[in-house]
């Protein structure tokens, strides 16, 4: 700070040292410019004698006496003039000081003043006399014009050398260096001055300076004081609160504008990478900006529709009411949502789920609507697929029993008041088990499918085909007039049905039992109109199959019967409560037993004894039956072991095989394991399997039989001859023995088909080399009819009834 203060002195003392150099500048310049004009006045004189008309000597003799008088006046003064130059008006050296003269005309070579280039420049073009010192301080230059009457003559250049100091001039310097310190003297004691009061308290202002506005500016000692500096103190400390108030209210709005910019940069991000479209309109819905998805969703680009009204979009399939009650919503809620189809530009009409904003200011007055939308096209092709697949069947593609329970619903509410009818017509395949279990499930499919085809090829358009599951099928009729109406139907499934299905280069049939229920008569509800048009499909397979029957109330016993049937069945089996009978096979040129048939028996425990015709169809349709046969297996095994260690021949028993058992899993594997579980013999072991389920093989179940064969195992075919199919399948099979069907057997020496039809089974054995058994031989005539054709072993009442095992005591 005092450095500060004490500049402004040494500008000062620069001041009076530059002024007075100043001064003693302008008295050597003077005092030579005054000597040079003077020679120049005098050289001018003496033109007029034409001292400067080519006398040079005259020029010469002039210029040794004007330095001689200037010698004289000079040796008081601090210049000495060394060197005369006379030139003439073209700038030539006229004379000069020194020994050596010059000739007239010569080029000057002295020193010349700055901006000069040659003395002729001087000549002509310096009007005025002036004088200069050089750089070094050494030498001072004048020069002075010599005119006559208005005529340039020449020029005088006067050079002279600064003396040293004398006397007078060491007093004038020791004067101005006195009063130069006493001048800093003055400064220096005012410097302290203004130290104390001035600026130190300005130093500590200054000092705090930084901390004006951070809350922390305190000055107490200046602050006490009352002049200037205590009044700026305050001040300062009142500015630096209301500073730091400001400071801190600025900060906020500072971070909160760095915030508010962070959500507008984030809601820009958002906006552009939104996966769903963003529309923003103005008040007027005159759109202002659409995002990166918008563009992608709808096919427009932004500055397509820029401007323009969002109705572009409109697909035509709302009517003004949708719209008047969206926009009423907007309105009054400020929002609305919802499902609605418009157009891309493509002119594809796609489905979209939409939430319309609108956005108001501070004031509540609308400024802007948003709109977020999304593409729903999958989603609703998604729920159409999880409708169609929970209302519809996955393989037929028919309706399924929810489906079909919603529509029997509404066919009822319609036929209410009008007093007409409602039939469900209740339709199950015959035998389509076991092609399903011999052929294999895609066979089985494929024949579902076709008749789910041909079935809806026979109802209206308002009717309805449902699959229930397995192989039974609903036909909903929706509305009759007459039961008649049902019964027509009825009569085409049933003939429909039946026509052969070519599946995979085979043909193959099955037929329908058909339950017919009608409302109102017979339920009032859909679940009891199906339930009762599946009891009458029961009675219907019940009197033969392959028809349709109408429900009656009677029928309803005959199901809760047959359901009591099943029930107990189940439980006969799980306790193992089923026995076996044994049938004697006959062998009549040797006229011994040569084997049995394992016949099951069931007695119920109320009822009593339940004949096989009742219980075997339940077992088969339950699925029963494979449970069954396994215990039908094992107990004739076990009985072949008994006989055995009682000492009776080894008679081979035979046991019934049905397909389901046969194309349930690995049979040959079971069949071995029941061998070493009950430890009889292969050889005593004859399974019976019927023509039908053999009827179309495959290569595993033919390397089954060759396999049961293997073991000692003999194969028989139960019921030969009602089969439809070729006979080359004997041939290729391993089959031990033919059994001759009963309804053959029945009819010899009665009809002569059923004789033809015998003795083919008869001789078609003997050529193949395979054993023969008559089955259900009651008459003698059967006997010697059959014995005459060569079939001598025999099986019926003639030579025994089935009866328990103990009943037997043969050798």
């Amino acid at each position: 700070m005092v450095l500060v203060l004490l500049l402004p002195l040494l500008i000062f003392i620069m001041a009076v040292a530059y002024f007075e150099y100043d001064e003693w500048d302008k008295r050597l310049k003077s005092t030579a410019l005054a000597e040079t004009v003077r020679g120049s006045i005098t050289f001018a004189a003496g033109s007029s004698e034409d001292v400067l008309n080519g006398d040079i000597d005259a020029v010469s003799d002039m210029i040794r006496r004007i330095i001689k008088s200037e010698q004289n006046y000079n040796d008081n003064t601090l210049l000495h003039l060394t060197t005369i130059v006379v030139l003439d008006a073209d700038g030539g050296v006229l004379a000069r000081t020194g020994a050596d003269q010059v000739k007239p005309g010569r080029e000057y070579q002295g020193p010349l003043p700055q901006g000069i280039a040659s003395a002729t420049q001087l000549v002509h073009d310096r009007d005025q006399p002036f004088a200069e010192i050089d750089t070094n301080n050494a030498t001072l230059l004048a020069y002075a014009p010599i005119d006559w009457q208005g005529q340039r003559l020449g020029a005088v250049i006067n050079e002279y050398s600064l003396a040293p100091l004398n006397a007078q001039q060491r007093e004038i310097i020791g004067l101005f260096l006195l009063r130069s310190l006493a001048a800093i003297g003055a400064a220096m004691l005012l410097g302290l001055l203004i130290v104390r009061w001035i600026t130190y308290p300005l130093i500590s202002i200054i000092r705090n300076l930084p901390q004006l506005g951070s809350g922390r500016f305190s000055l107490p000692a200046l602050a006490a004081r009352e002049d200037e500096y205590g009044t700026l103190t305050n001040a300062l400390s009142e500015a630096d609160r209301r500073i730091h108030k400001s400071n801190l209210a600025l900060q906020k709005e500072i971070e909160e504008r760095r915030q508010m910019e962070g959500d507008l940069k984030l809601a820009a991000t958002v906006f552009e990478n939104s996966s769903e479209g963003i529309v923003i309109t103005d008040r007027d819905n005159n759109i202002l900006s659409v995002n990166n998805a918008f563009e992608k969703l709808t096919g427009y680009q932004r500055t397509e529709v820029i401007g323009k009204n969002p109705r572009i979009l409109k697909s035509g399939r709302h009517d003004s009411h949708f719209y008047q009650d969206m926009w009423r919503h907007i309105n009054a809620e400020g929002r609305w949502q919802g499902e609605i189809w418009e157009r891309r530009k493509d002119g594809v009409v796609y489905p979209k789920w939409i939430t319309i904003n609108a956005i108001r200011d501070d004031t509540g007055e609308l400024t802007n609507h948003m709109a977020i939308f999304s593409d729903i096209s999958e989603r609703k092709a998604a729920e159409q697929r999880i409708y169609h697949l929970a209302h519809h069947d996955a393989l037929t593609g028919l309706a399924n029993r929810t489906l079909l329970g919603d529509r029997i619903r509404h066919a009822i509410h319609q036929v209410r008041r009008s007093g007409r009818m409602v039939a469900v017509l209740f339709i199950d395949l015959d035998g389509f088990k076991l092609i399903n279990d011999t052929l294999g499930h895609e066979v089985g499919d494929t024949m579902l499918c076709k008749v789910a085809e041909r079935l809806q090829s026979l109802v209206r358009d308002s009717d309805t085909v449902a699959r229930m599951g397995g192989d039974e099928f609903l036909v909903l009729l929706s509305d009759i007039g007459h039961e008649e109406d049902a019964a027509r139907v009825a009569e085409k499934v049933v003939s429909a049905i039946a026509e052969p299905y070519h599946i995979n280069g085979q043909e193959l049939r099955t037929s329908p039992s058909i339950g017919i229920s009608i409302y109102p008569q017979d339920a009032a509800d859909e679940n009891a109109l199906i339930r009762s048009a599946d009891t009458a499909m029961y009675h219907a397979k019940a009197v033969g199959r392959n028809n349709f029957q109408f429900y009656t109330g009677s029928m309803h016993e005959q199901v809760l019967e047959r359901l009591d049937l099943e029930h107990g069945l189940r439980q006969a089996i799980e306790r193992d409560a089923l026995e076996l009978e044994f049938q004697p096979q006959y062998d009549v040129r040797q006229e011994r037993v040569t084997g049995f048939e394992a016949l099951v028996r069931w007695r119920h425990d109320d009822r009593g004894p339940i004949p096989p015709t009742e219980f075997i169809p339940i077992a088969e349709e339950s699925g029963l039956i494979v449970q069954l046969g396994e215990i039908v297996l094992r107990q004739a095994c076990l009985q072949s072991l008994a006989w055995q260690h009682a000492g009776m021949s080894s008679f081979r028993i035979a046991v019934n095989v049905s397909a389901r058992q046969f194309w349930d899993g690995s049979f040959a594997t079971r069949v071995q394991k029941v061998l070493e579980q009950t430890g009889a013999r292969a050889e005593c072991l004859e399974l019976e399997l019927t023509e039908s389920t053999l009827l179309h093989h495959r290569s595993e179940k033919e390397k089954e039989l060759h396999e049961l064969r293997a073991m000692g195992i003999k194969i028989a075919i139960d019921d030969f001859g009602t089969g439809y199919s070729s006979l080359s399948y004997l041939k290729r099979l391993a089959i031990d023995r033919l059994k001759i069907d009963r309804s053959f057997v029945h009819e010899l020496g009665h009809d002569s088909e059923s004789e033809a039809i015998v003795i083919a089974i008869i001789k078609l054995a003997q050529t193949l080399n395979i054993e023969l058994v008559a089955e259900g031989v009651e008459t003698t005539e059967a006997r010697d009819f059959l014995v005459a054709h060569g079939c001598n072993v025999m099986q019926g009442f003639l030579f025994g009834h089935p009866q328990r095992a103990a009943a037997w005591k043969v050798s």
